[in-house]
């Protein structure tokens, strides 16, 4: 998994993903879309009080962040982008990853380009950003 910067963390977490520092502590929304913060052997809280996140921390600003993504299938991804214009990411390895802008195009000349085939797209881990 690649290695983020806290604020390319942030940009790229999703509602239902997490993310893991390299000292164990993780990072996620709560219901309320709150960005919450807790230990590495701790459960998530249910709320914010006492666990917000807060990046002003000097030594949260320099940490280095994985994502754990929250993968969908090909149709859940579809639908956010067709019905509500979200923007979705087939991820095919940790190195290869397409990004499916909701009104641009031209998307699947690269994957053609790339030898992805139908069967990849629709049995493959897709992401939806928020």
């Amino acid at each position: 998994m690649e290695k983020l910067t806290t604020g390319q963390m942030i940009d790229r977490l999703g509602i239902d993903d997490t993310a893991t520092n390299q000292d164990g502590y993780k990072v996620g929304y709560d219901h309320k879309g709150n960005l919450l913060m807790w230990g590495q052997h701790e459960s998530k809280p249910d709320n914010r009080e006492g666990n917000d996140f807060l990046v002003y921390l000097s030594w949260v600003k320099n940490d280095s962040w994985i994502i754990n993504y929250n993968f969908v299938g090909f149709e859940e991804a579809q639908t956010a982008h067709a019905n509500e214009k979200k923007t979705v990411i087939y991820w095919h390895d940790e190195e290869t990853q397409y990004k499916f802008v909701y009104g641009e195009y031209g998307h699947f000349r690269q994957l053609a380009n790339d030898g992805i085939g139908l069967e990849e797209l629709t049995n493959g881990k897709w992401i939806i950003e928020n």
